[in-house]
């Protein structure tokens, strides 16, 4: 935007909150600008309002209206300061946190205006409503770190607004900051969280939930032949530890984001239920022949812990939703095909309906981060690299290989004879299906792989990154 156009939009927004104070009062009103210097010419005078604008120095030109916004806009710890001729500008209200006294003083200054005839209507942001610690009591950098800035800048408003109260006839000065609850909210963009899909994938959530004790008939399970009970208790030990940490994950980052958000958090909501159940439903499957549980392995903890650790929703949801969730999918579906009887392949059709939504959602919202900051594509990059480095040793995990091959060769002799190209083939497909999740978020993979050339073969295009 040009310094024109800025200046326009500038002067446009100033009209109309002026024409709105005046429909209220044929008297004399003071709006007072959050900007500093804005290229607008003669203050305008509508219906009896007075609107403060300072200008530039004496013999130099007034700075262009983009340059004033952008100034205006720099709080710092959110903002890059801006510079303009040699200064560095940023927001005013490190200074002036509220600046009616500010406005006042030029009303009276500039523009000659005696204090009997000003009446200003200040508008805050909100203040936290809550209780500050006891250790405060101390004293101490360390007790006031956190809380000495916004302290501070709640002084400097409640000050202004008691010396615009003395300033100016009783009754003719409104300061509207409501005090509101700090709800803690970390993920207050959007972006952070959305996926244009998110509203569909909550009403489908909804409508297809299912229930591991009414809608699997587990007096229909027949009794397996101990090697495939073995194979198929080690699977579902596996599943249900991957798919408890699948709940944890939404669950840890929900009460951070903001609920202005409602359809992700609604979503998410879901996802912590689907999870949930399908912990039960592997757990009770384990347990519902007499098998009982297998092994926990370090390698699939040390995924999960990968997911749980993340410093930020973008990280943990590549790690979970894009590849994680995407791995348990592509075992949902094989399952189906080599499960053992029909009450097993029920239980992998309907984990798979719900882990469909979750690998929707998360590519999806990869998709949309990413075309609204293209420059993230290299720290989503870097965790998948991360988090494929250890997959590949999911792979080579005999608990997890051994029971696929198994279930797909149906005995240990045939799996003897098989060998690993069944296991081959769902790691290959494994490996495709998450690329093709990647090329469709807009974050091609095919190139830089941190998985082994060997786990590779067969997968069309797929390549290490060569360092």
């Amino acid at each position: 935007m040009g310094g024109a156009a800025a200046a326009a939009l500038l002067r446009s927004a100033q009209r109309g909150t002026t024409e709105a104070l005046a429909a209220l009062d044929d008297d004399p009103v003071l709006v007072v600008d959050l900007g500093d210097r804005a290229d607008l010419g003669t203050p305008p005078r509508l219906a009896g309002v007075v609107v403060g604008v300072l200008r530039a120095p004496a013999g130099g030109p007034a700075p262009a209206g983009v340059d004033v916004a952008l100034a205006t806009s720099a709080a710092p710890t959110f903002l890059p300061a801006h510079h303009l001729r040699g200064l560095r500008l940023v927001d005013g209200g490190l200074w002036a946190n509220n600046p009616a006294v500010v406005a006042i003083a030029e009303a009276v200054s500039e523009f000659g205006i005696d204090l009997a005839d000003i009446r200003v209507l200040s508008l805050g942001t909100t203040s936290d409503l809550g209780v500050r610690s006891k250790r405060l009591d101390r004293g101490g950098f360390a007790a006031w770190a956190t809380c000495a800035t916004t302290v501070i800048l709640r002084g400097q408003s409640l000050a202004a607004s008691n010396a615009t109260y003395h300033l100016i006839p009783k009754g003719q000065s409104l300061r509207i900051d409501p005090d509101v609850p700090d709800m803690g909210y970390t993920i207050n963009d959007k972006a952070e969280v959305w996926a244009d899909n998110v509203g569909d994938l909550y009403e489908e959530a909804v409508s297809r939930q299912w229930s591991a004790t009414r809608d699997i008939p587990w007096g229909e399970l027949p009794e397996l032949h101990p090697d495939l009970e073995h194979a198929m208790c080690q699977l579902s030990t596996v599943l249900s530890e991957v798919e408890m940490v699948a709940s944890d994950f939404p669950a840890k980052w929900l009460w951070r984001i903001n609920h202005d958000f409602v359809e992700a958090k609604m979503f998410l909501c879901t996802q912590v239920m689907d999870e949930a159940r399908h912990t039960e439903v592997f757990r009770k499957r384990a347990l519902a022949n007499g098998g009982g549980l297998g092994k926990a392995k370090a390698v699939v903890e040390r995924f999960l812990k990968l997911i749980l650790d993340a410093d930020s929703y973008d990280e943990g949801s590549a790690l979970m939703h894009l590849l994680g969730e995407g791995i348990v999918l592509s075992l949902f579906r094989a399952g189906e095909l080599i499960a053992p009887s029909p009450v097993e392949k029920k239980i992998f059709r309907l984990c798979m309906q719900d882990e469909a939504r979750h690998v929707a959602y998360g590519t999806m919202h990869l998709r949309y981060r990413l075309q609204r900051d293209p420059s993230l594509a290299e720290d989503f990059h870097s965790y998948l690299d991360t988090g494929e480095e250890i997959i590949a040793m999911l792979f080579s995990t005999p608990e997890v290989v051994e029971p696929v091959t198994l279930l797909v060769a149906g005995s240990v002799e045939a799996a003897e004879q098989l060998g690993l190209a069944g296991a081959d083939m769902l790691r290959g497909r494994v490996i495709e299906e998450y690329l093709q999740r990647c090329d469709h978020a807009g974050l091609p993979r095919r190139g830089r792989l941190k998985l082994p050339a060997e786990l590779l073969a067969g997968v069309p295009g797929a390549a290490a990154e060569v360092v």
